[in-house]
């Protein structure tokens, strides 16, 4: 029953996906609140990165993998943490506090994927030319 839930919880989040008015990238799920980062750490058991880290596990630079997100073949769960007491800071200690932080998170079997398709469309790619020889 738990995974029936957390399942529909992620089919809405990749509804949301499609939605062109929250977007920067077609792979991007704007998270809600905390809770529902909770949730998504939870359905993928932790097994998530930043863009740096996603980078490194592909071998590839930061911007590529924003690029990946741009245009929809990875998903990045983006969440903005803000600082509810804000106004009650002093002014000097605003200057050294970021009011909003945003934390993106990249599931491993979104990448695992798109690295499973990149050598599948080389495997055919060289299959395809050895053929014209």
């Amino acid at each position: 029953m738990v995974i029936r839930k957390l399942r529909d919880f992620i089919d809405e989040l990749d509804n949301r996906r499609v939605n062109k008015e929250n977007r920067p990238g077609q792979g991007t799920i704007w998270l809600k609140n905390f809770e529902e980062l909770e949730k998504i750490a939870e359905w993928y058991k932790g097994g998530m990165l930043s863009p740096g880290g996603a980078a490194s596990h592909l071998g590839v630079s930061r911007a590529m993998i924003h690029q990946l997100e741009r245009d929809g073949k990875i998903r990045a769960y983006r969440y903005i943490a803000e600082d509810k007491d804000w106004e009650k800071l002093p002014f000097y200690l605003k200057l050294l506090i970021e009011r909003k932080s945003q934390a993106i998170y990249i599931p491993i079997v979104d990448l695992d994927k798109y690295a499973e398709d990149v050598h599948n469309r080389g495997r055919a790619r060289t299959t395809k030319l050895q053929k014209k020889k």
